[in-house]
């Protein structure tokens, strides 16, 4: 994965998407890490934003942690209730205020077993999120969302995407 530092404009999607596409949790082993306690209520959202997170991009391969010197980190993480998360393979998009932030799905694997600590302004969007895959999610996306990343869903069409009502 290529590292970013937390709130700076994301331009692993290529295009001109970086001023309003912000980096949260792109960590490589080398570079600082701001550390300290995720609050529960947010590793709480997090996590449930996490099983089946919708994004506009299809990736190829994955991504393993580079602090897991031996394992490389696993693969999936399982949360208390249950719940799979695959880590490497999926990005989280998440509606700010006239800007997504992005982060890869290991961030929870970052939290839990490096002690990562977000920046408060993800938490905080984190915590107001709707509900993944929900209507009121896919419309804060487009609200938010840089010109293009929808037109491969146009409004009619995002009524046919898997949604939670």
């Amino acid at each position: 994965m290529t590292y970013y530092p937390d709130l700076e404009p994301c331009g692993y999607f290529g295009g001109d998407y970086g001023r309003r596409l912000l980096c949260v949790g792109w960590l490589e082993r080398g570079e600082t890490v701001p550390s300290g306690d995720a609050p529960p209520e947010f590793t709480s959202a997090l996590k449930c934003l996490l099983v089946n997170p919708w994004q506009p991009f299809v990736f190829m391969g994955a991504h393993s942690c580079s602090f897991c010197k031996l394992s490389g980190g696993p693969s999936t993480f399982t949360g208390i209730g249950g719940d799979q998360i695959v880590l490497g393979q999926n990005n989280l998009f998440i509606p700010g205020d006239g800007l997504l932030y992005v982060a890869p799905s290991t961030i929870i694997h970052y939290i839990d077993s490096h002690d990562y600590c977000p920046p408060t302004e993800f938490v905080d969007a984190v915590l107001r999120c709707p509900t993944m895959r929900s209507m009121a999610y896919l419309k804060a996306i487009q609200k938010n969302a840089f010109p293009g990343l929808l037109k491969r869903f146009p409004t009619s069409e995002m009524q046919t995407l898997p949604i939670n009502e």
